[in-house]
């Protein structure tokens, strides 16, 4: 009987080492990936730190290609006071065999028919953005299909 306890006890003490060993190794590969993708933006003369602020400001689903006409007009929102981003978010929406429909809505709104395929907007639009924080958002923007589509750096925080 004391046997058969302690194979149990051996068991589970061993379940619970293994989840541990797993969690570390997979939150250290997170890590090594994260340096080694920043490690390539500044290869490419890319400031990580600049995307990230921009990426942390700016909500962005991406689940199609292309769409550099809103990611323009994202740009000259930001440049010129960013009015219409606080109010609503540039998109685009697959409905009924039409890819790439521009569809905007205010935030927490999307499209009846169909869904969004491509969204850009303020994270926080009711907060007012520093001149430090649009500069971040217009380098993002300026250099987003080099961080998405050749780097992947798409961790939107």
């Amino acid at each position: 009987m004391e046997t058969e306890k302690e194979i149990i006890r051996l068991n589970s003490e061993k379940e619970i080492k293994s989840k541990e060993y797993t969690d570390f190794i997979d939150t250290h590969d997170k890590k090594i990936d994260d340096l080694l993708k920043r490690k390539e933006l500044l290869l490419m003369n890319i400031y990580a730190d600049k995307i990230e602020i921009g990426q942390s400001l700016l909500y962005v689903k991406v689940s199609a290609r292309g769409f550099s006409d809103l990611i323009n007009l994202a740009i000259k929102d930001l440049a010129s006071g960013c009015n219409y981003m606080k109010n609503q978010y540039y998109g685009a929406k697959d409905y009924g065999g039409f890819s790439g429909q521009r569809e905007d809505h205010r935030y927490g709104y999307g499209p009846r028919h169909g869904h969004i395929v491509f969204a850009l907007g303020i994270k926080e639009p009711s907060r007012k953005l520093t001149k430090y924080e649009i500069d971040c958002c217009l380098y993002y923007l300026c250099n987003f299909f080099t961080v998405h589509e050749n780097v992947l750096y798409a961790t939107t925080k």
